[in-house]
């Protein structure tokens, strides 16, 4: 048996791949997947890409196709609320979807909760506790995100861990979200919809262009590359709360 760790994005896979012991990743129905091991615990990390209709395919198929034991959402996501910061690991407890088909909450398992919690404890881990709501688009500004804090109940915003939890408890599959803010609640985001592809991956020349024209963004930009970064090196630590 073996945890499934599902993200979004290639700098997450990436960096969570940098941590374990594992083999070669493989493309597989448009999405990587890689078998691993971390002190003693099999690990499967997918990378499925950004949003919706793609987390649901990709685990669907993991669950279908390999003896997975539990389901961790995990990647970077947006601050609701001035509290958090950028490089916070963050245990999403409870999980709700912007969507008017889904309006549904679900709630992680809570024996797994509660052990990542004693665990990040022992280990001197900053965990904060929270909550999560997937939306379908990226959420760019603080307007935004600040009508979302005001509709749902939610610290952090995200594009899949809604519905990666849908299905893995409609299975009776413990679940777990666990998410590092990669922008703070005033950050400006640049458009992601326009300005990268599919798998998460930068559209080069787009970018460029982008930057030419509004020259103004280019430390923003900048400063947001630092961000992920420094949220990439938070998510590795949700590898001590699996254990």
């Amino acid at each position: 048996m073996m945890i499934a760790m599902i993200c979004a994005m290639t700098q997450e896979f990436n960096s969570l791949l940098r941590k374990v012991n594992a083999g070669e990743a493989l493309s597989k129905n448009g999405f990587r997947i890689c078998e691993a091991g971390y002190e003693g615990e099999d690990i499967l990390l997918i990378e499925t890409g950004p949003g919706k209709k793609k987390a649901e395919q990709a685990t669907e198929s993991i669950l279908q196709d390999y003896p997975v034991s539990g389901v961790v959402s995990v990647g970077f996501a947006g601050a609701l609320n001035d509290k958090l910061a950028v490089g916070d690991l963050v245990l999403c407890q409870t999980l709700y979807s912007q969507t008017t088909d889904s309006t549904k909450p679900y709630y992680c398992d809570s024996k797994w909760v509660s052990s990542s919690l004693v665990k990040a404890e022992q280990r001197g881990i900053a965990l904060q506790e929270g909550s999560s709501v997937s939306v379908r688009m990226p959420v760019c500004d603080i307007v935004t995100k600040e009508a979302l804090a005001r509709e749902f109940p939610a610290t952090v915003v995200d594009m899949e861990s809604y519905w990666i939890g849908q299905i893995a408890l409609s299975k009776d599959i413990p679940f777990l979200c666990i998410r590092a803010i990669s922008d703070a609640l005033d950050d400006y985001l640049p458009p992601f919809d326009r300005l990268k592809n599919s798998d998460g991956s930068w559209r080069k020349g787009r970018t460029l262009l982008y930057l030419l024209v509004r020259p103004w963004r280019l430390a923003k930009t900048l400063f947001l590359y630092r961000n992920m970064k420094r949220a990439a090196e938070s998510l590795t630590k949700s590898f001590e709360l699996m254990k």
